[in-house]
């Protein structure tokens, strides 16, 4: 036996019965990613989810029931109600006015769903658009005097004047007393008669 042999250390062997694993093994075991749980099931129920639920899960749930051919409008319409608010919360305003329009073809009765879509292109700066859904809420509620002053300013902001001023009488005629209107239909009228069109100033009393 050479020197070198006999100076080196003995060998520890497990006495247990039990085989060390590699270091590397082991942390290779414990930084392995988890199994993937099983997703859970998406339906009605998750697609008209809660503020808490996420909203991937609902835009999900919703596609697939949305793309079934023979659901019931009022279904479809609640739904993509529901999907439209989870695009709201990410962020996707667009995609959440094409579903508002997708609703008002399938309920041109619904009211709040136009509110909500107004409120959208308002913020998209779409002036048009936002013409539109008022134009259409005023329609399902005459006498809503903020839609018909909101868009009164609208005209007037785009130069549709003649316009404009029979917003603001219509206005008048439901508030007589609102200030912001007779001031706004006052210097229409003097501005409509400095471009050769003479506009009574007087509005009619409320019916």
């Amino acid at each position: 036996m050479s020197c070198s042999d006999a100076l080196a250390l003995p060998k520890k062997r497990r006495t247990d019965g039990r085989m060390r694993l590699p270091a590397l093994v082991v942390v290779t075991a414990l930084f392995a990613p988890l199994p993937v749980l099983a997703q859970a099931p998406q339906g009605p129920d998750t697609c008209a989810g809660t503020a808490e639920a996420a909203a991937e899960r609902i835009v999900a749930a919703c596609d697939a029931l949305l793309a079934a051919p023979d659901t019931p409008d009022a279904k479809r319409a609640g739904w993509l109600r529901a999907r439209a608010e989870a695009y709201i919360r990410q962020d996707r305003l667009p995609l959440a006015v094409a579903d508002l329009d997708q609703v008002s073809r399938l309920d041109d009765q619904d009211g709040p769903s136009v509110i909500k879509r107004a409120g959208l292109r308002r913020t998209l700066g779409d002036t048009d658009g936002l013409i539109a859904d008022l134009s259409m809420l005023i329609r399902l509620q005459p006498d809503n005097v903020a839609a018909l002053f909101e868009r009164g300013t609208l005209y007037r902001g785009k130069g549709d004047l003649r316009r404009a001023l029979a917003d603001f009488g219509a206005v008048l005629r439901r508030e007589p007393a609102h200030a912001a209107a007779a001031a706004e239909r006052k210097a229409l009228a003097q501005e409509i008669e400095r471009l050769g069109a003479t506009m009574p100033l007087t509005h009619a009393p409320k019916p």
